[in-house]
C-alpha cells in the first residue's frame, strides 16, 4: 500500500510527492520515543474521528436532499425493524 504524506504547512498544504509505503510508516514509528508514538496515535485517531463525522455530515446532507426531491418516503421505527427482520 502507498501512502501520499500531506504536511499542513502556513499558507495551504505542502504534499510530498514521494510514495510512503505502509510498512515504511510503522517502521519510522518504531523509531519514535514512547511519548512520540503515543502523540501520533492520538493524532491519527482524532483524524479518523474527524472523518468519521464528516462523512456522517455528507450523508446526512444527501440525504437530506434525497427526501426534498421525493426520493425518499418517511417511515416509522416499527417499519424499519420490521424490514430488517424480514
Amino acid at each position: 500500500m502507498n501512502l501520499r504524506v500531506k504536511l499542513s504547512v502556513p499558507f495551504g498544504v505542502l504534499v510530498m510527492s514521494t510514495a510512503v509505503r505502509f510498512a515504511d510508516v510503522v517502521d519510522y514509528a518504531d523509531h519514535l520515543s514512547l511519548e512520540e508514538q503515543e502523540e501520533l496515535v492520538d493524532i491519527i485517531k482524532s483524524r479518523m474521528r474527524d472523518e468519521k463525522r464528516k462523512r456522517i455530515i455528507d450523508n446526512v446532507q444527501a440525504s437530506r436532499k434525497e427526501f426534498e426531491a421525493g426520493k425518499l418516503k418517511p417511515i416509522s421505527p416499527e417499519d424499519i425493524i420490521n424490514e430488517a427482520l424480514a
